[in-house]
């Protein structure tokens, strides 16, 4: 199995929800995670 450095999917997850417009909060929602 491949070891994920955690910088490059935080990276990879900031593009990809800037690409669709989405905030934090929305894509956390989406998800279901809370703070």
């Amino acid at each position: 199995m491949n070891q994920v450095n955690q910088h490059d999917l935080g990276e990879a997850i900031r593009v990809s929800r800037e690409e669709r417009g989405w905030t934090q909060r929305y894509l956390a929602e989406k998800v279901g995670i809370s703070r």
